[in-house]
């Protein structure tokens, strides 16, 4: 489900989820993850995601370095 394929297309997938994440997070700032997600679900191409899927694809990010996760549990772009 992360990756685009022929059976699930890029707007479905959790990559999809990513970029769309990465976009509105600003570099240097620290959120919750409670605020992205807040902020997330207002937005129309969000609206099929759960939170589960969140949490994926904030695994996915950690893993290819794009996020940093501080002791209080806050994320920022890397």
């Amino acid at each position: 489900m992360v990756f685009p394929n022929k059976y699930l297309k890029f707007k479905n997938s959790l990559l999809n989820l990513g970029s769309i994440i990465i976009k509105n997070m600003k570099k240097n700032f620290w959120y919750t993850v409670d605020e992205i997600w807040r902020d997330l679900k207002v937005e129309e191409s969000v609206r099929q995601y759960t939170f589960n899927d969140l949490i994926l694809t904030f695994d996915f990010l950690f893993s290819i370095n794009s996020i940093s996760i501080n002791s209080e549990g806050k994320v920022c772009l890397n």
